[in-house]
């Protein structure tokens, strides 16, 4: 756990409720029986999800298991347990108990006898008995089963012969074959039956004894991703990011690439023939109905159904160096007469090759693509099937589709997993917490139901989400960014209606705050222009009062309006951030508090279309001021400033008109972190600093604050005096925070890699919900979590060091699984 901020009273929450975001490109594995399928978060954590029994949405989220903090490459359960997971990656590799939550065994690389460096890939041999890894350091590893502690893992043998970091391993059992592939482009084809459970145990008493090379197939032109063999192990077909093969167009300089899946005769290592028809690297291929049928995924975008060839009266022969020679000159004639766009003509010359398939397999027949799916807006990197009911999972850019695939030419997409793609900017709930509303630097709003995190709805918008804000009714949502105008959209229950339908024009810069009258009639917004404006929505908020307003029905007009009023230069340079205070605050006219860096504060006052300072607050921080947050019923006087200095202010503006001679307190606690390097940052001022102050937000009783920083940390801290820390909450490093949004029960900070965390909020008495109770830890809780995991660290470090084997002593077979 990393450093905490605590005092003698205040807890520590260190794990979320619920967790948003998928990493970029994430491993998918199912459990043999069907029941669990795991992926990865966008900070590493492992998301684990159990069949939907009840319901149609294929798969629900189960648990997070947030032990990683690197990437993670491939995840793989064990055959025979569903409560085991092998994860491996940038740690290397490890055993994960489901049900605990924790790691059992883990071998990190650069140790003695490990890989050298990540951990790429990885697959089972004989049904689990032994796993075999390949990594970046071009070498595959074999691991057995410690035949005296059941959760360790013993390095066995280390095969090389890849001049590359390895990409893809595939197992087949029919005969004995391992077949791996990597950046050197080249397939290889390795035997392994004395790693079969009849023969290993000769490997005792005999050291010499390894898998030999058969053969080494040669043929793409770039990096070998993926491999997938038949049932029978007589053919491999291999996925490339070689555009090889391209139609006519590319010579007309349109470059329409046709990427092809290679299919190789395993008994005569040589080229049969090429599945044509993806335009992007193949990433995952997988064979249905006894090898009739082949998805295959591809970073096109597109899943691809293909009705295989089946090659009558295909034979094991093994061909002699001229046969092989002379079908490749043949599959180099047709490649090159392709591309010219004379591919009829050069198949009906080419005869059948020595092998008596050759014409057939390289085009007289062909294999038949029956469906194009669109799995994604951009990539498919990843394509599991459950291999008990029909269902799918593919990964794309931040998203897991789950899909119903009990028409293999027609998947119906039932669920999904979605995250944000860049930092996420800003983030509501709304509907008593059912529902979150986030903004994001990817140019994407999502509304996620907080409960099952299904994206509900989307709205892509125009360049980066720099700020949103919703009406007082929740109905009309306002965003800005980079592109220098605000949106309003209508937002009907669950639904993000996609028709922008009013557009304030009027900055010439980005717009990175938002602030709206607490009666929705005003709405401010401070810009990259030094500028304030002020925009009076009335004439707008007119055409929808009332509960049963029309939505749009498409054809409407978009509304434009012009600020009533602007403001230059109110602090000097950038506008941070903008806040008014709540109905309860006193007076007739609403405040508007306003921060920039400037080091300042100002207080306005807004009466109609008018915005008159009335309060200054010079040098309120030692350095920028980054955010506001007014009080609410008991703390209503109060305005809550954060800055780039680390610290939390508290200002009493009971008076109105006369600014206070300083803080009424200033809370510490938040760090600095060299982590941070958030990008909005670095694009809104020129450069970034570690350790600011990013949100502030008090609940709506106006009891507790919740403050955020770069740290990563969220701090719950007493509304009024005498401003307590009550909680700290804290995760894995994911980088500062840049969005906060208050509940009723619960809060949601948004990160700058993308992900976003549900948290539930802990009253100033202490009293937490009792689902959560376990949560919460108090400091004597924070040491002994402390020293629990010191000794895990020592017990893991110990395992690895101890010296294993896989076989018993005196034993007459070796101890599998």
């Amino acid at each position: 756990m990393t450093d905490l901020y605590v005092n003698d009273t205040s807890r520590v929450c260190s794990q979320p409720v619920q967790v948003v975001g998928v990493a970029r490109e994430s491993a998918l594995a199912w459990s043999a029986n069907g029941n669990r399928l795991a992926f990865v978060s966008g900070n590493s954590a492992i998301f684990i999800a159990r069949l939907d029994n009840q319901g149609t949405n294929g798969v629900v989220l189960e648990k997070v298991i947030p032990l990683f903090k690197k990437d993670v490459h491939a995840l793989l359960f064990f055959p025979d347990n569903e409560d085991m997971l092998v994860v491996v990656g940038h740690e290397g590799i490890s055993t994960v108990d489901v049900s605990a939550g924790d790691i059992v065994f883990r071998v990190r690389p650069g140790k003695e006898n490990n890989h050298e460096s990540d951990v790429t890939c990885a697959t089972w041999l004989y049904g689990g008995s032994l796993l075999a890894t390949g990594s970046k350091d071009a070498n595959i590893k074999v691991w057995i089963r410690d035949a005296t502690q059941t959760n360790e893992w013993t390095c066995l043998e280390t095969i090389t012969g890849h001049k590359a970091p390895l990409m893809a391993l595939e197992f087949n059992l029919f005969t004995n074959s391992l077949f791996s592939s990597g950046r050197d482009s080249s397939v290889k084809h390795w035997d392994v039956r004395s790693l079969h459970p009849s023969s290993i145990a000769k490997r005792r008493d005999d050291g010499s004894i390894a898998c030999p090379i058969l053969s080494s197939m040669d043929g793409h032109q770039g990096d070998v991703i993926a491999l997938t063999a038949s049932s029978n192990g007589k053919h491999l077909f291999s996925g490339a990011r070689d555009n090889r093969y391209c139609t006519q167009k590319c010579l007309d300089h349109s470059m329409t690439l046709r990427v092809s899946i290679k299919v190789w005769h395993v008994g005569q290592h040589r080229e049969l023939r090429t599945i044509k028809g993806h335009a992007g690297d193949v990433r995952r291929m997988i064979l249905m109905a006894n090898d009739e049928y082949m998805y295959s995924a591809s970073v096109d975008g597109t899943v691809r159904l293909v009705k295989l060839l089946q090659i009558d009266g295909d034979d094991d022969r093994i061909l002699s160096a001229e046969d092989l020679e002379r079908d490749r000159e043949v599959a180099d004639k047709l490649a090159l007469e392709e591309i010219l766009g004379l591919g009829n003509k050069a198949l009906a010359s080419a005869g059948n090759g020595p092998s008596g398939v050759a014409a057939g397999a390289l085009g007289l027949e062909t294999d038949q693509v029956l469906a194009s799916i669109s799995a994604h807006d951009q990539n498919v990197f990843r394509m599991e099937v459950n291999p008990v009911k029909p269902l799918m999972a593919t990964a794309g850019n931040h998203e897991i589709h789950i899909w119903d695939i009990s028409n293999l030419a027609k998947p119906v997409r039932i669920n999904e997993f979605v995250g944000h793609t860049n930092g996420v900017t800003q983030l509501n709930l709304v509907h008593d917490d059912q529902h979150l509303i986030s903004g994001s630097l990817d140019g994407r709003i999502h509304l996620y139901n907080v409960d099952t995190l299904h994206r509900e709805s989307k709205l892509d918008v125009i360049g980066a989400v720099g700020a949103t804000v919703l009406t007082p009714d929740n109905r009309v949502l306002f965003c800005s960014g980079n592109d220098y105008d605000i949106r309003g959209y209508w937002t009907h229950d669950n639904v993000l209606v996609s028709q922008c339908v009013v557009e304030l024009t009027g900055h010439c810069g980005k717009v990175y705050c938002l602030a709206i009258s607490p009666d929705g009639s005003t709405l401010v917004s401070g810009a990259h222009d030094y500028s304030l404006c002020v925009w009076s929505l009335n004439s707008f908020t007119q055409t929808y009062q009332g509960a049963n307003a029309p939505l749009l029905a498409g054809e409407e007009e978009v509304k434009s309006l012009t600020p009533s009023k602007r403001v230059e230069s109110p602090h000097e340079g950038h506008v941070f951030d903008l806040a008014f205070s709540s109905p309860a605050s006193g007076g007739e006219h609403p405040r508007l508090a306003s921060c920039g860096n400037d080091h300042s504060i100002k207080i306005w006052r807004l009466n109609g279309r008018s915005l008159s300072e009335v309060v200054h607050l010079r040098d309120a921080h030692a350095s920028a001021v980054s955010c506001l947050a007014w009080g609410r019923l008991a703390s209503s006087s109060l305005l809550f400033s954060g800055g780039w200095d680390q610290t939390v202010k508290v200002w009493d503006l009971s008076n109105e008109s006369r600014a206070p001679s300083g803080p009424v307190g200033t809370l510490q606690g938040h760090k600095g972190s060299v982590y941070f390097t958030l990008l909005a940052v670095i694009d809104m001022y020129g450069g970034f600093t570690v350790g600011r102050l990013s949100k502030l937000r008090v609940s709506n009783d106006g009891s507790v604050l919740v403050s955020t920083s770069a740290d990563g940390v969220a701090m719950l801290w007493q509304a009024t005096a005498p401003f307590q820390l009550l909680c700290t909450y804290v995760g894995t490093d994911d980088g500062g925070i840049s969005s906060l949004a208050m509940g009723q029960s619960i809060f949601a900070t948004g990160y700058d890699d993308g992900m976003i965390k549900v948290w539930p909020l802990m009253a100033t008495n202490g009293a937490v919900p009792n689902d959560y109770a376990d949560l919460f830890l108090t400091q004597e809780d924070v040491a002994r979590v402390a020293e629990e995991n010191e000794a895990k660290e020592k017990h893991l470090a110990k395992t690895q060091q101890r010296k294993k084997s896989g076989f018993l002593p005196n034993a007459k077979a070796p101890q599998l699984l």
